[in-house]
């Protein structure tokens, strides 16, 4: 997705196929590079909290015996989650490192309001990050209402700073708008929509990790 948005900024620029191309794979090389070192190390780290300590030479106790597998339908859920929100976090920081847009003027722009680096994209991206380790834990472990809990903490602090900006409409770069648009104005029932969304899904999200939690 990341790199599919990279090509069609690119192709909006009007620059030559070969650019485009090459772009982007070196935007897939590096993304995919720093995407497999962050999963390795939260599932390693998950791993390493699942495995009991002091069994070792101990006495024997029912306490000892292996968790119920994680039904293989919600590992595939699990594992899907981890890809789709560290996707986001990618393409959040991309688009601000890489400034993938260009005016005719070759002025280089990012997405997304650069203000929000002052404020309120932290929140956001430390609500990915949350979602992530916990979409991890959740694809080799059983599900419990602790971790519903923790996913609550997480998809608020992800979901809900969202859709206040949203809601502000400072979301968006205004220089990309602008430039974008023209003298088109973009409707206020577009960002209404946009917050309801934000909000639903995140509702839903909080709503499917308590049943789960009770199996």
């Amino acid at each position: 997705m990341v790199t599919a948005v990279g090509a069609v900024l690119d192709v909006l620029d009007g620059q030559g196929a070969g650019e485009v191309i090459g772009g982007a794979v070196g935007a897939v090389l590096s993304l995919g590079t720093q995407m497999i070192a962050w999963l390795t190390v939260v599932f390693a780290l998950v791993e390493r909290s699942g495995k009991r300590a002091g069994t070792v030479g101990g006495a024997w106790t029912p306490d000892d015996l292996p968790e119920r597998r994680v039904p293989k339908k919600r590992g595939a859920a699990a594992y899907a989650g981890v890809v789709w929100h560290a996707l986001l976090i990618a393409l959040i920081v991309w688009q601000h490192t890489a400034q993938p847009y260009r005016t005719d003027g070759g002025i280089r722009l990012d997405v997304l309001d650069p203000g929000l680096w002052s404020g309120w994209i932290w929140p956001i991206l430390a609500g990915l990050v949350g979602l992530v380790t916990l979409d991890a834990i959740r694809a080799v472990r059983v599900w419990t209402r602790a971790l519903a809990v923790w996913s609550v903490c997480a998809e608020a602090a992800f979901a809900l700073p969202l859709a206040w900006v949203l809601h502000r409409q400072e979301f968006f770069n205004p220089a990309f708008l602008s430039d974008v648009n023209g003298g088109w104005q973009t409707p206020d029932s577009f960002y209404t929509v946009a917050v309801a969304g934000v909000l639903a899904v995140g509702a839903g999200e909080v709503v499917k990790r308590f049943r789960e939690a009770r199996g």
